[in-house]
């Protein structure tokens, strides 16, 4: 019988993430701790860097925008 997978919510996820990249704990001895694999770890942080990189270029193109917008009245 197939093992069911398991789901971690995204507070979860990004509370990993948060340790890993704060330098709180390493990628290897935090997935052991969490029982989860490496590369599955690393898969939580490339999405989260993703996310803020969208959310940086979404805040610059508005504020481009807006100063653009103000230049051709």
């Amino acid at each position: 019988m197939a093992e069911k997978r398991r789901q971690f919510t995204r507070e979860f996820k990004l509370e990993a993430v948060r340790m890993v990249s704060s330098g709180e704990r390493k990628v290897a001895e935090l997935a052991r701790d969490l029982g989860v694999r490496p590369d599955i770890l690393k898969g939580w942080i490339r999405q989260a860097e993703g996310r803020a990189g969208l959310k940086q270029e979404r805040d610059f193109l508005k504020k481009a925008a807006t100063y653009f917008a103000k230049g051709s009245r």
